[in-house]
């Protein structure tokens, strides 16, 4: 049943940003509400983003308006420590609760949509809001219904802004609607001046079908349409003059689309054409001219762009046409296959006529004809033009119509048996999955094209993987050169425990089945074969979720990336890591950086995992973590004899939350008492250089509980943690749910925070699952100093043998409560000894848990 009108109104809070702070950039605006007149079709997931790149509220991607309503007009901050963003103030400091007049609201369409999801970067002031709602309202309506909990929502931390992932499948009521309104209501700010900062903003969903005029009785499927396509090309120019080359656009969907930053490009790079302005129309043509080619019957009737550039030209015998949108994903090509063109006549000829597409089906050399049409507009000269600029392309071709040697087209021509394009899957985040170990090198001398490479889930979901690409690139003097391109098809498991024996989270290449080899089935990946192999010399490696985004130049878009920082001279540098000589495989310790020194050469050591085609244990750790996680001391260099280290910047330190425990049931500071002072927090040096703690404080929620502790002077190794109890911090973390803290000293900014919930049993901590950059786990055993564990039995020692008294009562629950049942006058109460004499009498049978509060009794 289609939804009424009106809004319903739930609720869903949650904490924002507490402390994070930034500077703004950019002066006062006038009040008003900011709009972009822009729609996007229903084409890969994305359904609008803003990345208010150059300062504008005008999305990058797609169709949607940004609403500040009760608060300033937007700006803009962009600078080496703000990159793009919008900022918003003057936010009501009286109420600690949502204010109905004051949000940021998002208009779209999420037409043909399901499963939406919304992803942004936050930052604030430190006066800024401290917390904020989500409400969405349908048909039009203002967003007064808060969403339904539970809601999914992950939260990734870096330095000074978080970024919110929400999925909101759950939420029928926004799927499929034309005008969806959904406000950020953000509140509890302490002056008005104080700023909240939005960044990459993106709406996402499932893709239906579109089909506004099916027809019946048809049984062929449709290929789908290209948002927007090359429809028109002009690369003989006109008959005023060849230099007046001219390419038209068409859009064949049923919205408006934003082209600024939109480019066409030659695949020589000759020309490259940026569109800075300029909306397509919904079912209408848009004109790229390269200087003022049209009469005034064109250009007073159709939207145009003039890129004038006489130096940059079409090549006469052909070239590869490709349209990228503002994301990097190639839209549509024109002659695609390469080589002469496909269709259209220089003006030499008396037959002369554009290269005109048919329909709008993928790009092929028979999509394409010589223009026939009956010439009616006019170039910049008054000559009639032989094509049909900015309106429709000719009726279907006829051989009398194009005498052309190079393609003769009938009208027995027909789509049906064009295959169905692949959509190109959506960009996934960057290390979602990372590439953690490469056998590079084989397995032994005479096996050594037995090479293997791991890949690595940080998730805490499992991720398909499906037609996403591992590739390889090579220098060979002068140019960087694909060599491997292996298309992966499975999915990637989520790391299920902490037994070095289990493969889950792990996903193994293999140039062969019997590349490695596992004795017990429980212990071989997951995993794939592929052909090809990697240069001993050394590569760059990309994992890619999308082709457009998998080449040296856009690594940072790709998912995953390993060796690509270049030598000096612009060359590959040699595997950081590996030995051809010894065959230790090349692992990676720090699973977020690409420095050399987050590298390791596997030596022999255990853990060690698989065997060779000849039984030989492989020096390497193929599907299970990593030998190079125990390891402490500095990476041992690769043994490549020509290798000629170029010094890098100085790596800047990474100090983060590791652990910590909210309710501990046992004496894990070790002074003789069970209380919250053996609440503790971690931190570790996730980094690649040492590092000082005097420079960062521990605290929990701004403003609420604990004064902030500054860390002792104290310097951390590259994977080495330090430990500090609420004895010494003074810090006490809520039972009920808080959030813990890491700032810097000098300016209080936050660099890591983590907000749990409550807390429901004794010695439960919360942990990143593995070391240092692995996902936030909740419910791990606690391992203070030591690495993290989901499972563990080591409890710390007790004096003398004795067990310690322990209240279970959490520390958020009323002082009285706490006198009555933990202190010596109540010790125990809770015993059904006292109220149903000895457990196991009559009917009941007891069972206790000494980390419970309660007995439970059973009849």
């Amino acid at each position: 049943m289609r939804r009424n009108a009106s809004s319903l109104r739930l609720a869903l809070t949650l904490l924002l940003l507490a402390g994070l702070f930034f500077t703004a950039a950019g002066g006062a605006m006038a009040r008003g509400d900011v709009v972009a007149p822009v729609a996007q079709s229903c084409w890969g997931t994305s359904i609008v983003e803003w990345t208010f790149t150059g300062d504008t509220i005008t999305p990058s991607f797609g169709n949607g308006v940004i609403n500040g309503v009760g608060v300033d007009a937007p700006t803009f901050s962009t600078s080496s420590d703000n990159p793009p963003a919008v900022s918003y103030d003057n936010w009501d400091t009286s109420s600690s609760a949502v204010n109905p007049g004051e949000y940021i609201e998002f208009e779209i369409d999420t037409t043909g949509r399901t499963s939406i999801n919304l992803t942004f970067t936050a930052s604030r002031t430190g006066t800024g809001p401290q917390a904020f709602e989500l409400q969405y309202g349908v048909n039009g309506a203002s967003p007064i219904t808060a969403f339904p909990a539970p809601i999914n929502v992950a939260r990734t931390v870096t330095e000074n802004e978080l970024t919110y992932i929400y999925d909101l499948s759950s939420v029928t009521d926004i799927n499929d609607e034309s005008n969806l309104r959904i406000g950020i209501f953000a509140y509890s700010a302490t002056s008005t001046t104080g700023t909240l900062r939005l960044d990459n903003i993106n709406f996402s969903g499932t893709c239906t079908t579109l089909d506004p005029t099916p027809t019946p009785t048809s049984t062929a499927t449709a290929s789908p349409v290209r948002s927007v396509i090359i429809s028109e090309v002009a690369w003989m120019g006109t008959l005023a003059s060849p230099d007046h080359e001219w390419i038209e656009l068409y859009n064949p969907t049923v919205f408006d689309i934003n082209l600024a930053g939109w480019t066409l490009t030659a695949a020589d790079g000759n020309p490259t054409i940026t569109i800075s302005n300029g909306i397509i129309e919904a079912g209408k043509y848009f004109l790229l001219e390269n200087t003022n080619v049209f009469s005034t019957d064109v250009t007073s009737s159709t939207p145009y762009f003039n890129y004038n550039n006489t130096s940059s030209l079409l090549e006469d015998n052909g070239e590869t046409l490709s349209l990228v949108d503002t994301r990097g994903d190639t839209i549509d090509t024109a002659n695609g296959n390469g080589g002469a063109w496909p269709a259209g006549i220089l003006t030499t000829s008396v037959n002369h006529g554009t290269m005109e597409r048919w329909g709008t089906n993928a790009d092929s050399d028979s999509r394409w004809y010589t223009s026939n049409s009956g010439w009616t507009k006019h170039d910049i000269a008054g000559n009639l033009i032989h094509g049909t600029p900015g309106g429709g392309n000719s009726s279907t071709p006829t051989p009398t119509k194009t005498p052309t040697a190079t393609f003769t087209p009938t009208i027995t021509r027909t789509p049906t048996k064009t295959g169905t394009p692949t959509l190109t899957p959506t960009r996934t985040a960057l290390k979602t999955v990372v590439i953690s170990e490469v056998g590079w090198m084989g397995t032994s001398s005479v096996t050594s094209g037995n090479e293997w490479i791991e890949l690595y889930n940080t998730t805490s979901e499992p991720i398909d993987m499906t037609g996403w690409h591992l590739r390889s690139f090579r220098y060979n003097g002068e140019d960087f050169v694909l060599n491997l391109d292996i298309v992966l098809k499975g999915t990637i498991s989520v790391r299920k425990s902490d037994k070095p024996s289990d493969p889950s989270g792990y996903y193994l290449l293999e140039t062969s089945e019997n590349a490695v080899i596992f004795d017990n089935p429980e212990t071989e990946p997951d995993g794939q074969t592929y052909s090809g192999s990697l240069y001993n010399s050394g590569e760059i490696l990309l994992l890619c979720s999308t082709l457009s985004h998998c080449n040296i130049n856009t690594k940072r878009q790709a998912v995953d990336f390993v060796n690509a920082t270049l030598s000096t001279s612009g060359n590959i540098m040699p595997w950081p890591a590996g030995s051809s000589s010894t065959y230790g495989s090349m692992e990676r310790k720090n699973l977020t950086s690409d420095e050399p020194t987050s590298y390791y050469t596997h030596i022999g050591e255990n853990p060690r995992w698989g065997r060779d085609a000849n039984g030989n244990p492989v020096k390497g750790t193929p599907g299970h973590p990593n030998w190079a996680f125990t390891v402490t001391s500095t990476p041992r260099p690769t043994t490549t004899p020509t290798r000629t280290p170029t010094p890098l910047p100085s790596a800047a330190p990474i100090l983060v939350i590791n652990e910590f425990l909210a309710r501990p049931g046992a004496d894990w500071n070790n002074d003789g008492v069970v209380d919250v002072y053996d609440e503790f927090i971690e931190v570790i040096n996730a980094g690649t250089v040492n590092l000082n703690l005097s420079g960062y404080k521990l605290d929990d929620e701004q403003n609420l509980g604990s004064a902030a502790f500054t860390l002792p002077s104290q310097t951390l190794k590259p994977g080495e943690k330090a430990v500090f109890y609420g004895s010494q911090t003074g810090i006490l973390l809520d039972d009920s749910g808080d959030t813990v803290r890491l700032l810097r000293a000098s300016n209080n900014a936050v660099l890591d925070a983590v907000t749990y919930t409550i807390v429901k049993s004794l010695d439960s901590s919360v942990c990143r699952y593995t070391d240092g950059y692995g996902s936030w786990i909740v419910g791990c055993f606690p391992t203070p100093g030591r690495p993290n564990q989901l499972t563990g039995d080591r409890f710390p020692s007790t004096s003398g043998g004795q067990p310690i008294p322990v209240c279970v009562l959490p520390d958020s629950v009323p002082e009285v409560f706490v006198l009555a049942e933990c202190e010596e006058s109540g010790l125990g109460i809770w015993n059904p000894f006292y109220w149903d004499a000895s457990p196991g009498e009559g009917n009941a049978i007891w069972q206790s848990d000494e980390r419970d509060k309660w007995l439970v009794g059973y009849q």
